[in-house]
């Protein structure tokens, strides 16, 4: 299993292919997971 921890909620930003794409295989199952808090 891995855990992937993002600090803000554009999941869909175009840099983040780049970076997931070492963690998250075409063969993976995938969870997200939706946490937030902010104070604003």
């Amino acid at each position: 299993m891995i855990n992937v921890l993002l600090e803000s909620f554009d999941i869909d930003a175009p840099y983040l292919y780049g970076e997931l794409k070492k963690y998250i295989q075409p063969n993976y199952s995938v969870a997200v997971v939706a946490f937030s808090f902010r104070n604003n």
